[in-house]
């Protein structure tokens, strides 16, 4: 096994898959990562390999993380994960993390949410299904990753890139349109 240590920022709560099929609420921990420790930026590494699944964005946080930790790299990055461990976060298990986040910010002072993964298995390729339906061991993990992130910098500018399949999602959550193209831009209103 092997472990980091991460700053406890809040507890989220996702849905659990209990055995009758239905969801209850449960507690996960909204944390933020050491970004100049060479162990962290290894677990994450082997994370976020596990979830690639030849995707090359499944790395990027891996390889910044990496850059910061093995530069002294100073800058204004800021990595973050959904872990199901409640305590001893100074060993937080990699097997543990749910869902990573990488936050830019500009020279204004806005925060850009520049990556955010939700472990691949808990969207796709799911194992179960009721009437044709597949059914997660967990849900509501990327909505636990934002009210985290937004929760955190809700007097800061927020703005984040996605792709058009995503803008309903995001629009539900107060951010608007600032840039139309293959990957839009949008900022959270408050």
């Amino acid at each position: 096994m092997v472990s980091f240590r991460a700053n406890l920022i809040s507890t989220q709560y996702i849905a659990q898959k209990n055995s009758d099929d239905t969801y209850s609420s449960a507690p996960v921990s909204f944390v933020q990562l050491n970004k100049c420790s060479k162990d962290e930026a290894k677990v994450i590494r082997k994370t976020t390999d596990k979830w690639a699944y030849g995707d090359e964005w499944g790395k990027y946080i891996a390889d910044s993380l990496l850059e910061s930790a093995y530069n002294g790299t100073e800058n204004s990055d800021s990595f973050f994960a959904i872990t199901k461990q409640e305590d001893d976060l100074e060993h937080l298990k990699s097997e543990d993390i749910l869902a990573l986040a990488l936050l830019s910010t500009s020279s204004s002072g806005e925060k850009c949410i520049d990556y955010a993964q939700v472990e691949p298995t808990y969207v796709s390729k799911l194992p179960e299904y009721v009437h044709g339906r597949k059914l997660a061991s967990y849900k509501k993990i990327g909505t636990a990753l934002f009210d985290g992130i937004e929760n955190l910098f809700k007097n800061i500018s927020l703005s984040l890139f996605t792709f058009e399949k995503n803008l309903a999602y995001f629009e539900n959550r107060g951010y608007e349109v600032a840039n139309k193209g293959a990957i839009y831009k949008m900022v959270l209103k408050r």
